[in-house]
C-alpha cells in the first residue's frame, strides 16, 4: 500500500480554483437573489489579507497587498474539492 501525496501541485491548484469559483458564485448569487436575512448569512463575505503597503523610493513607488474574500459558499466548495481529491 503506497502512501498518497496530498500536497501535490494539482491538488493545491484545484483547491485554489474551487475557492475562486466559490467567491465568484457568491458574488453572482448575491446580485441575483432578492435581499433576505438568509441571503445575508449565506453570502456574507469577510475580507482576509494584508493591507496595502506603500513604499516610496523617490523615483519609484511600490504597492504591495494581498486580500481575498471568503464566504460560506467558498468553504463548501473548498471542502467538496478536498473530499473529491481524496476519493481519486
Amino acid at each position: 500500500m503506497s502512501s498518497r501525496k496530498i500536497f501535490t501541485i494539482r491538488n493545491i491548484i484545484a483547491v485554489i480554483l474551487a475557492g475562486a469559483l466559490g467567491d465568484i458564485l457568491g458574488v453572482i448569487l448575491k446580485n441575483l437573489i432578492p435581499p433576505s436575512p438568509a441571503r445575508d448569512v449565506v453570502l456574507y463575505s469577510s475580507k482576509i489579507g494584508l493591507e496595502e503597503l506603500k513604499i516610496n523610493l523617490i523615483i519609484l513607488d511600490f504597492k504591495f497587498g494581498f486580500n481575498f474574500s471568503i464566504n460560506i459558499l467558498t468553504f463548501v466548495l473548498i471542502f467538496l474539492m478536498i473530499y473529491l481529491l481524496q476519493k481519486i
